[in-house]
């Protein structure tokens, strides 16, 4: 397949094929949907000679002409072809679009940071410092602190938003909420798979909400707000929670705490699913942890509760004691 796309390029673009390779593109050919391909393909060259190459040219004009040209479903298929082959992309770009048209084509006006497996430290042109947390992904214009200061996340996130009077700081999150400051510290979590948005303020004041659909509301330092997905506002603040941030501090305190919600929150810092026997909903816990181990954090919880553990690669799996199981 990667083969067949540089013959038909080469063909394309007026360069002599070998026989062996005209015979290939012919059989190619032979077949009804290669054969609309390869048409396109023709078309997209002959565009590229249309194409202004001044100083100034006009790029939506030229790229409304490019979709005019090939209906969606032809591009579609194009790429599912196409997809096979990189390097393959890459020439027939090149040489179907120019030099120019590939300058246009890839001149980003974004800048795209995304963590992966690791947390990503970020400084914005600004100053304002993001710690992007683990598969999460930050969106920033080339012309952040210019026009604005706007960036879109997916994911979650810690700001130090440098304070600047003239531009708020805005983060767009899903379906038109956002997070609109001047200068703060605040914990913004937005997974697309989530019913409920939160944010959490260490300083300053946020407005959160959408815009389009209500009044943002006001959130200061020390709460945390909800945001209901489904009812499209935000539903309640409550107190402050220092361990939303345990993903960067890599420290928990518990303070009389839900023994459910001190499981969940000690398999995010340790990575690993953390199992309690069942029954388990009424104990609460109060203790703190400081960048433990799966070891550590076992050993410290088994103790308290009086549970025995077991680790695997994935799991820490909690059980009663043989002497404290019910007979």
């Amino acid at each position: 397949m990667e083969e067949i796309f540089d013959i038909a390029t080469r063909k394309i673009t007026g360069k002599s094929l070998s026989q062996a390779e005209e015979l290939a593109l012919g059989n190619w050919l032979c077949v009804a949907e290669n054969h609309e391909i390869y048409d396109e393909l023709q078309k997209v060259w002959l565009l590229t000679g249309k194409l202004s190459f001044d100083l100034n040219p006009d790029v939506d004009a030229e790229w409304e002409s490019f979709k005019n040209l090939i209906p969606d479903k032809k591009i579609k298929q194009l790429n599912k072809k196409l997809v096979y082959s990189f390097s393959s992309i890459a020439a027939s770009i090149i040489l179907l679009l120019g030099i120019w048209g590939v300058s246009q084509l890839f001149a980003d006006k974004e800048i795209h940071y995304f963590s992966g497996n690791q947390i990503q430290y970020i400084q914005l042109q600004d100053n304002t410092k993001v710690y992007l947390n683990k598969n999460s992904q930050l969106t920033v214009s080339k012309k952040y602190n210019i026009d604005d200061r706007n960036v879109t996340l997916t994911g979650e996130a810690l700001f130090e938003v440098t304070e600047n009077e003239n531009i708020p700081f805005i983060v767009n999150i899903f379906g038109g909420v956002q997070a609109k400051v001047l200068g703060t510290q605040f914990n913004l979590k937005a997974v697309g798979s989530s019913k409920e948005f939160s944010l959490n303020v260490f300083s300053g004041k946020v407005l959160f909400g959408n815009p389009v659909t209500e009044e943002p509301t006001l959130v200061i330092k020390g709460q945390q707000a909800n945001y209901d997905v489904l009812k499209n506002r935000v539903s309640d603040i409550t107190e402050f929670n220092p361990n939303v941030v345990s993903w960067k501090t890599k420290n928990l305190h518990f303070d009389n705490a839900p023994i459910t919600e001190v499981a969940s929150l000690l398999g995010e810092l340790i990575g690993k699913k953390v199992i309690i026997p069942d029954n388990s909903n009424q104990i609460r816990y109060s203790g703190s942890f400081d960048d433990p181990t799966a070891q550590q954090a076992a050993e410290v919880l088994g103790l308290a509760i009086g549970w025995e553990y077991k680790i695997t690669h994935s799991s820490v799996i909690f059980s009663l004691k043989k002497e404290n199981t019910p007979k």
